[in-house]
């Protein structure tokens, strides 16, 4: 069903979808792993199709990057808003969430900047901690200085 994986990039809660849509344990897992797998063909298909890109290059490379970022919003089972964030390793959907909720982080280069007293904000979130903070930050400037090389 499309609307089970409607719900997981709306980031519907794993329970909420087991019981709204009469999926098992489990299954959710097995439909958006095909789904991702459908996705990333698609987007390599697409990008490697000279034929289509040649039509219009500006249409087919904004269909690539829609297909991409349905793809990631699949991975991740998220809003766009998060992606900039799940990227990190460590960060889910629900701590990506809580972070554009709490601090209007938007990317790692946000994450990578936050103050002492924003860091204190998510150590005092249920789930966090200092060190699982200074990590995160410390993971978020990694991949700046990788991206700005």
């Amino acid at each position: 069903r499309v609307l089970v994986l409607q719900s997981w990039t709306e980031e519907a809660r794993v329970e909420r979808i087991e019981r709204d849509w009469g999926v098992q344990p489990g299954d959710l897992r097995g439909r958006v792993g095909l789904a991702e797998w459908l996705l990333y063909a698609t987007r390599r298909i697409l990008a490697e199709d000279d034929e289509l890109a040649s039509m219009d290059s500006n249409a087919h490379r904004t269909l690539v990057e829609a297909v991409d970022e349905v793809h990631r919003r699949v991975r991740y089972g998220c809003n766009a808003d998060l992606l900039g964030l799940v990227a990190l390793r460590g960060v889910g959907r629900s701590r990506a969430r809580q972070m554009v909720d709490l601090l209007g982080v938007s990317n790692a280069a946000d994450v990578a900047s936050l103050t002492e007293r924003d860091m204190q904000k998510l150590s005092d979130l249920r789930g966090w901690s200092p060190q699982l903070v200074d990590g995160l930050v410390a993971t978020a400037g990694r991949a700046v200085r990788r991206g700005s090389r």
